[in-house]
């Protein structure tokens, strides 16, 4: 699921400056508005989701001159796409990353066109079936530790990319990454 990590304001006595920790908010709706609650003719942004048969697209809208910047850069037609690790800067709300990594999570095997094998124990999975989907390549596995078929959590990494497999794991990237 798409989110965005927001830097929490924490005045900073030493420099009055902002400092803070990241924390990561779910877009869960298809639509945002990134406001100052305090400040209602201020800038806002207007974070939209637009679902295409090949997934999702993601939208950032802003009236120029609207004191939104993506990658640092004004918002000159007032609506751009956004991309994973996009920077969002919204005056008096302030900075944020927009990002679409998805954690591992075990839920019920949706089927497919035709039979799907696990890829650790080449077995096929069926419909319903608790499973899991590797987040960074989208390689089913099977995850039901009562019938001896933990697939996923078998070894320390997917057997296809380098995703780490314990499903406490948490996102592979953040904004300190990027010296943010």
């Amino acid at each position: 699921m798409a989110h965005l990590w927001i830097q929490q304001q924490l005045a900073d006595v030493h420099r009055d400056a902002a400092t803070g920790a990241w924390a990561v908010s779910p877009l869960d709706d298809a639509a945002v508005v990134l406001q100052a609650p305090q400040h209602a003719g201020a800038a806002s942004a207007l974070v939209m989701r637009s679902r295409l048969p090949a997934g999702e697209l993601w939208l950032v809208m802003g009236v120029p001159p609207s004191g939104v910047l993506l990658n640092g850069e004004p918002l000159r037609t007032g609506m751009r796409v956004l991309a994973d690790r996009d920077e969002l800067q919204v005056d008096g709300v302030g900075r944020m990353f927009f990002s679409t990594e998805c954690l591992a999570r075990v839920r019920a095997f949706p089927g497919a066109e035709r039979a799907m094998r696990c890829v650790r124990c080449k077995q096929v999975i069926q419909p319903g079936s608790a499973a899991v989907c590797c987040p960074q390549c989208a390689t089913w596995y099977h995850h039901q530790p009562s019938d001896d078929l933990s697939c996923w959590t078998y070894v320390s990494h997917c057997a296809v990319c380098p995703q780490p497999t314990a499903l406490e794991t948490g996102y592979q990237w953040t904004p300190a990454e990027v010296g943010a």
